[in-house]
């Protein structure tokens, strides 16, 4: 063991009291090697507070919450300033009752959970024209007339 992980050690025996660990918990955003660095205390011991403290669960949990909100406002204000790839990553988690997404839940029997979720590829890397082949093909195995067809 070095010098600094003995004197984190020791320091880590002295008590702290709930605000002291709360607030290191709330400065680091809930990162617990964060929160253990500004107590001079080894990572495991923040957890090891918040798991016999149920203030401190509630206080992580509230942390969670207020970054998951941060979060989804800077994703929302990049959305708004017209990052395709907000766009996207938004539309593909929140829009696939309107058909975005590259998840397919695979439906069971009717009035049954689904059986499983199918990813499809990404295919904005490849052509129009070959998305249009693409799609005529899954039309016919789909049983489905091609748009446009003549009816062959």
């Amino acid at each position: 063991m070095t010098e600094t992980e003995n004197k984190r050690s020791r320091e880590g025996q002295r008590m702290r009291t709930f605000e002291q660990i709360e607030a290191a918990i709330r400065n680091s955003a809930g990162v617990f090697a964060v929160a253990a660095q500004a107590l001079n205390v080894h990572r495991q011991r923040i957890y090891e507070w918040v798991e016999a403290d149920p203030r401190l669960q509630a206080v992580c949990s509230e942390v969670l919450e207020e970054t998951l909100d941060l979060a989804e406002g800077k994703l929302l204000q990049a959305i708004k300033d017209g990052s395709e790839k907000s766009i996207h990553f938004y539309l593909d988690r929140r829009g696939r009752e309107r058909g975005y997404g590259n998840r397919m839940a695979l439906a069971g029997s009717p009035g049954e959970p689904p059986i499983g979720v199918a990813v499809l590829p990404d295919l904005t890397g490849i052509s129009q024209s070959d998305r249009d082949e693409l799609r005529a093909i899954l039309e016919r195995a789909a049983g489905k007339p091609r748009s446009g067809a003549s009816g062959t």
